[in-house]
């Protein structure tokens, strides 16, 4: 499992380089919890970022995102989709 984590953080260092990162996360405790969380881990990475705290998903939302980003939703279940 350590192993799996290293790469996937290797992987996520070089997609995110010189990339704007987009967080998209629910609107209740946990989800902007968890998007402060992320907020915190990437400005110590010196990452530069947005957090866009959502209601729900909903498919005009979602086809008008910024695809140059490197999008993160968090707490979102695809149910919501």
């Amino acid at each position: 499992m350590e192993k799996f984590m290293k790469e996937a953080v290797k992987l996520f260092l070089e997609k995110s380089r010189n990339r704007n990162i987009m967080i998209i996360s629910h609107h209740d405790t946990d989800g902007i919890t968890s998007a402060a969380i992320l907020a915190k881990t990437l400005k110590r990475l010196d990452k530069k970022f947005t957090i866009k705290i959502v209601k729900n998903l909903d498919k005009d939302f979602v086809q008008h995102l910024d695809d140059s980003n490197l999008i993160i939703f968090l707490d979102l279940g695809s149910s919501l989709l």
